[in-house]
Order: C-alpha cells, then structure tokens, then sequence
C-alpha cells in the first residue's frame, strides 16, 4: 500500500508540474503493480475511474484520482490492465480498446525485470514503449470516425509537419472529421512552435473541407491566441 501510494502521488506532482487543464485525461496502461494486487487497493474506488475491461478495478489510477480531487484538480482517470505482462500485450491484444478515444496523458507500466525472457534487457521495454507512442509512423489498429486534438499541431516539429497530416488522414476514417485547437504563436524555437493560421490552410485544405472555424474560450495567458476548426475529411 505505501508503495502503490507514493507512486500515485509522485505521478500527482509529475503530471501537476506539466500543467493542467480541467478535465483532461489521464489513461494507466499497466500490470499488476498498477492495480496493486494482492492489496485492499485493488478494487478501491474502482466506481472513480473507468476499468477498460470492465473488471471493477480500482488501484494507483484510483489512488490518483482521490490525491488530485484533495489537490483540487479534475482529471478524467482510465486504465487498461493486465497482470504479469509488459507493454507488448498491450500493444498486441489491447490496441482496440485503447484507442477508442484519445487520451492528453498516457502512463505506462513495463514489465518488472524489464523483459519475461531476458530479464534486465531494457531493448524489448525500449522498443514497445516507442510503438505505443509514435502516432506520426505506425499504422493504426483501426480507423476512427473523430480525431481531437488540442494545441498538439504546435508541439511538432515544423519538419515533422508533413507527416503529422498524413498520420491524421491515416487514422481517420474516409470523411471523418478532424477537430483541433491551434495555438497560433510566432515562436520559432520550442517546443511549442509558431503556427498561423495560413499555414494551417495551406497544410490541411487540400484533403479537408473547413466546416466551422471559432476563437474558443481560452485560458487567461492565451486568450485570443487559440484557433478551433473543425475539418471533414474530403471524399477519396
């Protein structure tokens, strides 16, 4: 229980210093550790969080969501587990049900001694954390009607650009339709980095049709500096 407590209030204080907006996502993909078998943690508040496998488990994504309701925040909490395994059963059997939505924080637990068959051989850790995680290369698992992001465009790399629209008209599905918040900044250097609004008519315009375009409600520091559109994928 101490162990499964620290790690949920260290996950508190790492995702609360990355900044916060209310309702945001948070999604544990994990094991045995994450759920805290063996302990009374296990089912603990499982009614607080949504259990993608529907087996009422409650654990550190529990714990997390009662130490960031005391601190004050809202965080939509999830989780997607599995007892004894890493991140590859995730990757191989569970891709479905994790990419039914998209998620602002993923936290993902490895396997204990890294890898079942070579144990401190971090190569296989290494390598599925990396699959997970690269939205712009892989293929998806399925295609989606929706796809949202939030400030996410300004976080890529301009000579990544390219590949996040092909990534996006990749995920979606033939006249799905793509909702995002732009930050519109002239930054150069960022991570964030500049965009403008040419810009993203001139990248996203050849393959979506702009239905609806608003200057959403912001947060103080960037009121009138965010742009939402709403695009639908063209006919192929």
């Amino acid at each position: 229980m101490k162990l499964t407590s620290a790690l949920a209030g260290a996950l508190v204080v790492a995702l609360g210093s990355t900044g916060h907006a209310a309702g945001q996502s948070v999604l544990f993909v994990g094991n045995s550790f994450t759920f805290g078998s063996g302990s009374a943690v296990r089912f603990y508040r499982s009614d607080t969080v949504a259990d993608l496998n529907n087996e009422g488990i409650g654990g550190v994504p529990a714990l997390f969501k009662s130490f960031t309701q005391q601190a004050g925040l809202d965080y939509d909490v999830a989780l997607e587990t599995r007892g004894g395994v890493g991140i590859d059963f995730h990757l191989e059997n569970k891709l479905g049900v994790i990419g039914r939505r998209g998620w602002d924080k993923v936290v993902a637990h490895g396997y204990s001694t890294l890898d079942q068959e070579k144990p401190r051989d971090p190569a296989k850790l290494i390598a599925t954390s990396k699959q997970l995680a690269d939205f712009l290369k892989d293929q998806p698992p399925l295609l989606f009607d929706w796809l949202f992001e939030h400030t996410l465009f300004c976080a890529i790399d301009p000579s990544e650009r390219d590949a996040y629209v092909q990534a996006v008209l990749r995920w979606l599905k033939p006249q799905g339709q793509y909702l995002a918040v732009n930050y519109l900044i002239p930054d150069t250097e960022g991570p964030p980095f500049g965009t403008t609004r040419d810009e993203l008519w001139r990248r996203f315009s050849p393959h979506f049709d702009l239905l609806k375009e608003w200057v959403p409600r912001s947060y103080p520091n960037r009121t009138g500096l965010e742009l939402m559109m709403w695009w639908n994928r063209k006919k192929l």
